[in-house]
């Protein structure tokens, strides 16, 4: 993207990287769910049917892991 792919694409260290962390035994419903699932694509499928806020475990920005109600610096 753009020649950038030495900073971006990719969880190597050095590299740029905004990601969620998504937890499938967040709520009853979803871990019955998660645990079904038998590929990738049944389990994105449980978080965007079933998902609500509570599913995110941690964000992190710029590779750093950021905390509840924290300012983002953009």
């Amino acid at each position: 993207a753009l020649g950038w792919q030495d900073r971006i694409g990719s969880f190597e260290p050095g590299c740029e990287a905004d990601f969620v962390v998504l937890d499938p035994q967040a709520t009853p419903l979803i871990a019955r769910r998660s645990h079904r699932s038998e590929t990738l694509e049944e389990q994105l499928f449980a978080f965007a049917m079933l998902g609500d806020d509570r599913v995110i475990d941690s964000v992190y920005i710029m590779g750093e892991q950021t905390t509840a109600g924290e300012p983002v610096a953009v």
